[in-house]
């Protein structure tokens, strides 16, 4: 009897989910409607009559395969020796693809058909589509004598395209699992084949192991895709493919490229290969499009004020669209900046639009914040059109706001999701929501279960399937739908474990420790705030010819007090400006500032202009600057101390009000702002908002 791929698929699904799986879940795993689903289930019924098996349905489990557990096994083997075989053509075509990517030489048509059990004439088809496939990624099917074929086109190309075919291929439990088990383990796969064994784990241990903590906020799909290009990269250098010389050099930060050099070292000491530069240059900007580290200190040089401005102009527009106030949420701005900066730097790297279903149920239920998002991203981040599934992502981060109410107590949980960070965030925001009684959510990548204790946790869920784990878990979506609400509230009924509040033990030692450093912490922070508002100026100044010499002209009036060195502190002040624009668009503000050890104590100050002069804003467009504000402080400050600067900056475009008080306010204008700003900086260090 011949299963269809998709039969195959839904047998599959099925022996590895002996306890059921609901529709709504074999929707999402498969990518189809409720209809397919229903005639799919119908169709493989009738298959597998002469197997005396049948699919029941169970009221809140789901559908289960049942019958004779030998002839179950049956089922298993026979889905285990046909696995390579391509029903979909579709997926017949990528693997083509991938094998002649990979191909030192020109493939004959015959052997090709012979390789993929399929006929001359159905051969020369899929190379007809290939050929339409690959012109779309600036790749070419070249022919020559004696019915041969290879694909023509730029290394770089030729890596992120098969890159992407494997990793579409792949699925992260299956990924993972098999990288846990590589060594016992048969490729479950047709593309694992294309992945040598001992690049895959030379590139998982440089991903997983020894640079794990660089990745801690991407998804188990970005770092998948990351062990992957980097496994692919192994190959093709091994085999003397490298990278052209004028291959595009994308701009990366300096770490970054610390990093790739440390990765060639090990390459080397591993393998005995010497990696060009342009090899280095190609990694370090697949590292850059995953990890995107925010800095939250204005003062260090790479703090990325123009980023900065468009994401709070986001998050203060969405504000105003949809009714709901996202701007005092702290978590939200900083998400958005992780997500926002490392999308940017995705868009030059293999990360595509893939069909993600969870995405397109996301864009449903939260269609009005997607459109909005749309319309204004597509107007602030000029030259940087993100794809409707990076729209999408951000979109998971307001839900994720929504969703996110105070911790209560009660029950342990751990969520496997896979879906990244905003995806996971908005989860546990509908899990509290719902639930209480939870006092612990943690979630987990797949990437990280061999690190942990499953005895631990009350209940453990799952947006994946699990197949062959030594625990108990719940198969859910990340969406929390309503009927997963009500299976999860019956489980914990019937567990014992649905109870209003379980009484928190106390550590009296460490809350004392705790309050006595919040207590120094707190002193120190106050008498910054005080000191900052006891010295706090809006002066009236003649410009100067330049900027320069205009700034030369205020630092002047700050000694001994405040500087010590006008030349050093006019010159810090410049740099971070020539660095990266800081005019605040459609107004004639500007806030510099400086941190370096010229600087006696921190300081802000507003000067304005008697005649204006010309500076790029952070939209890029050129302004008239009439008020400078000026900020300046030590270089060793404190956290706290930088977080209190930072409210300031942070403050000044977060609302229409704000804004028009800084740039036309008084002195006791300004003065009533910053007040308000610092007691609201106290309580939130002291834990009391």
């Amino acid at each position: 009897m011949t299963f269809t791929n998709r039969e195959k698929k839904i047998l599959q699904i099925l022996l590895e989910s002996p306890n059921g799986i609901s529709r709504k879940h074999l929707e999402e795993l498969l990518q189809v409607s409720k209809r397919t689903i229903y005639r799919e289930l119908s169709n493989l019924e009738i298959t597998l009559i002469p197997y005396q098996l049948s699919i029941s349905y169970i009221r809140h489990l789901g559908y289960q395969l049942k019958g004779n557990q030998e002839q179950i096994n049956q089922i298993k083997e026979q889905i285990e020796v046909d696995q390579w075989d391509f029903i979909d053509p579709y997926e017949r075509q990528k693997a083509i693809i991938a094998y002649l990517l990979l191909s030192d030489e020109d493939i004959l048509l015959e052997g090709l058909a012979w390789d993929f059990k399929i006929s001359l004439a159905t051969i020369q088809k899929d190379l007809h589509t290939i050929e339409q496939i690959l012109e779309k990624e600036q790749l070419f099917l070249a022919k020559s004598k004696g019915s041969r074929s290879y694909i023509k086109g730029s290394e770089q190309k030729k890596r992120l395209v098969l890159s992407i075919y494997i990793d579409q291929s792949i699925g992260e439990y299956e990924f993972f699992y098999y990288l846990r088990n590589i060594e016992t383990m048969k490729s479950p796969n047709y593309f694992f084949d294309l992945l040598d064994s001992q690049c895959l784990q030379a590139s998982e241990e440089l991903i997983l192991k020894k640079y794990e903590e660089l990745f801690q906020y991407s998804s188990d799909q970005q770092i998948k895709q990351l062990i992957i290009i980097l496994a692919v990269s192994l190959m093709r250098i091994e085999q003397n493919h490298v990278l052209d010389r004028n291959s595009d050099n994308e701009n990366v930060s300096e770490r970054v490229l610390e990093i790739s050099e440390e990765v060639d070292q090990y390459i080397q000491n591993r393998f005995g290969l010497c990696i060009p530069k342009q090899e280095k240059i190609f990694l370090a900007v697949q590292i850059e499009g995953l990890k995107y580290q925010v800095t939250p200190n204005i003062f260090l040089e790479h703090f990325n004020s123009k980023l900065s401005y468009y994401v709070k102009q986001l998050i203060q527009q969405v504000s105003e669209e949809t009714a709901i106030d996202f701007r005092q949420d702290q978590r939200l701005y900083y998400d958005l900046l992780v997500h926002i900066g490392a999308a940017l730097k995705r868009n030059q790297t293999l990360l595509g639009d893939q069909h993600n279903p969870i995405l397109e149920k996301v864009i449903n239920q939260y269609h009005e914040i997607f459109d909005v998002i749309e319309q204004i991203v597509d107007q602030t981040i000029e030259g940087n059109r993100l794809s409707r599934d990076e729209l999408a992502y951000i979109v998971v981060h307001f839900a994720s706001a929504i969703e996110r109410v105070p911790i209560q107590n009660g029950i342990s949980v751990l969520v496997f999701c896979t879906s990244g960070m905003g995806a996971s965030r908005m989860l546990e925001g509908r899990l509290r929501n719902h639930f209480p009684q939870i006092d612990q959510i943690k979630i987990m990548k797949l990437s990280q279960m061999s690190q942990e204790n499953f005895q631990e946790y009350d209940l453990i869920l799952s947006t994946v399937l699990l197949p062959e784990v030594d625990f108990s878990y719940k198969v859910i979506s990340p969406l929390l739908t309503e009927e997963e609400i009500i299976e999860i509230q019956q489980y914990l009924k019937s567990t014992n474990l649905y109870r209003e509040t379980i009484p928190k033990k106390s550590n009296k030692k460490s809350i004392l420790k705790k309050d006595n450093v919040q207590f120094e912490q707190l002193m120190l922070v106050m008498r910054m705030a005080e000191h900052l508002l006891e010295h706090l100026k809006v002066e009236k100044i003649i410009r100067s010819r330049t900027l320069n010499d205009t700034f030369h002209q205020i630092i002047s009036k700050l000694v001994p007090t405040i500087v010590s060195d006008v030349n050093e502190v006019t010159n810090k002040i410049m740099i971070r400006y020539q660095t990266a624009p800081i005019g605040v668009p459609k107004t004639n503000l500007a806030l510099f500032h400086s941190s370096n050890s010229e600087v006696k104590q921190s300081f802000f100050g507003v000067y304005d202009l008697d005649e204006p002069l010309p500076i790029i804003g952070m939209d890029q467009r050129p302004m008239a600057l009439k008020r400078i504000l000026l900020m300046l402080a030590p270089d060793d400050l404190s956290e706290e101390e930088q977080s209190l600067l930072g409210c300031i900056s942070s403050s000044i475009i977060e609302n229409d009000l704000n804004t028009e008080i800084y740039q036309k306010g008084q002195l006791s204008d300004i003065k009533q702002l910053l007040s308000k700003l610092f007691v609201q900086q106290l309580q939130t260090l002291g834990g009391e908002s």
